[in-house]
């Protein structure tokens, strides 16, 4: 696999990828669970092992389609697939949170929160935004 960054696809629920930097697998680099879509940079001698999921390099990637401007659970490209701005961040089952980080494997912490009821958040371009049992309504 060339390096690049890759849009992750779930075929069945649990999917997740392991990025690291042997073939071993001991020197991690990465790991994300997901039931959607997400993110991850590879470099040049990284290791990715992908389960229950597909990779396709970000440039192949359609953007999501934001149905009923409802943004759902998956990770999410600040400028590419959802506009910067403040948004309102609503649970939708009692373990949501969200995570914000400045780079694709999420490793680069900016904000993260567990939800109860609403947080509210400010996104800026570039970054990263992973929604867990929570929702955006966009209207």
């Amino acid at each position: 696999m060339p390096a690049g960054e890759y849009k992750v696809f779930s075929v069945e629920d649990h999917a997740s990828y392991t990025l690291t930097n042997d073939a071993r697998g001991e020197d991690y680099v990465a790991y994300m669970s997901f039931d959607t879509f997400s993110y991850v940079s590879v470099e040049d001698d990284q290791f990715l092992e992908l389960k229950n999921s597909f990779a396709i390099p970000v440039e192949d990637a359609d953007p999501v389609v934001i149905e009923n401007d409802i943004i759902g659970p998956g990770v999410y490209r600040i400028g590419i697939d959802i506009d910067p701005g403040e948004y309102k961040v609503t649970a939708t089952d009692e373990h949501a949170s969200y995570t914000i980080t400045g780079d694709a494997n999420m490793n680069d912490y900016i904000d993260y929160s567990s939800i109860e009821k609403s947080n509210y958040i400010e996104v800026l371009e570039g970054e990263y935004l992973e929604l867990k049992n929570a929702e955006i309504n966009l209207n």
